[in-house]
């Protein structure tokens, strides 16, 4: 079977950008089934409220902070083929992000979220580490070699 090829480096971008659209639209349909109690995307920025433009420009930043976890995950975290340290990697981030927010006793302080919206979260950062794992440490079937360079 051939597969369409790309570089490494495109097929991390397209990953990254691709993890950040599935985190921000798992998060709106979490929030509006709440499963998520509230907005917590949105109470990064107290000054924002909530409509169309400030979520269009939360979109923009999820995707790029996912983009760049991508080519962090890809330059530093992926030791084989292996979708265990993402999910592992996003597990810690989301304990520093509890840990900021109850530090800071913020919205996010998981000693005053229901059990339902730390699960919800916590699945969500699970999904987004394996994705992200996955697309990246089983890339060798999409990527260009010598035979297949003159393919695109």
């Amino acid at each position: 079977m051939k597969f369409p090829t790309m570089s490494f480096n495109m097929l991390t971008f397209w990953t990254g950008l691709t993890a950040g659209v599935l985190f921000y639209l798992m998060n709106r349909f979490y929030t509006f089934f709440h499963f998520i109690e509230n907005e917590w995307l949105l109470s990064v920025f107290p000054d924002w409220e909530k409509n169309w433009l400030n979520q269009l420009q939360l979109l923009f930043i999820v995707c790029l902070i996912s983009i760049v976890w991508a080519f962090l995950y890809k330059s530093f975290i992926k030791t084989g083929e292996s979708i265990i340290p993402g999910v592992i990697v996003n597990l810690i981030l989301l304990l520093l992000i509890f840990a900021g927010g109850w530090l800071a006793d913020a919205a996010m302080n998981p000693l005053k979220l229901e059990a339902h919206t730390v699960i919800s979260m916590t699945s969500l950062f699970i999904l987004h580490g394996a994705f992200t794992g996955y697309s990246i440490a089983y890339h060798e079937p999409y990527e260009q070699d010598s035979e297949t360079s003159g393919a695109l």
